[in-house]
């Protein structure tokens, strides 16, 4: 069983709770990704990976767990992904995103 990692981040004044753990793929790191309200209830599930076609490929490999869901968490708290997860949500939909710091890149 993988380690799971809980965290909190806000966006437009909404707290929302996220459950991260490592689901690398054979071809670079990744995470699972559960956002829950403040009930517990299941919203999203987002699989966010490295890809070698991704930019800053190399930069996320390096990167460790938790620096990942730091990265994730900055990006939730943005809102630069609040368009695609309320599309995923309405859908029941998984998301994948692409780990990378270029803004605007999924």
């Amino acid at each position: 069983m993988h380690e799971k990692y809980p965290f909190e981040y806000s966006f437009e004044g909404v707290r929302w709770v996220g459950i991260a753990w490592r689901a690398d793929r054979p071809w670079g790191h990744a995470l699972e990704i559960e956002i829950r309200d403040e009930e517990g209830s299941l919203l999203n599930t987002i699989l966010f990976a490295c890809h070698p076609e991704h930019p800053d490929f190399d930069q996320m490999q390096a990167k460790d767990t938790k620096e990942l869901i730091r990265i994730a968490k900055e990006r939730f708290s943005s809102g630069a992904d609040e368009e695609a997860l309320r599309m995923a949500r309405k859908s029941r939909s998984k998301l994948v995103l692409g780990f990378t710091t270029n803004p605007g890149y999924r």
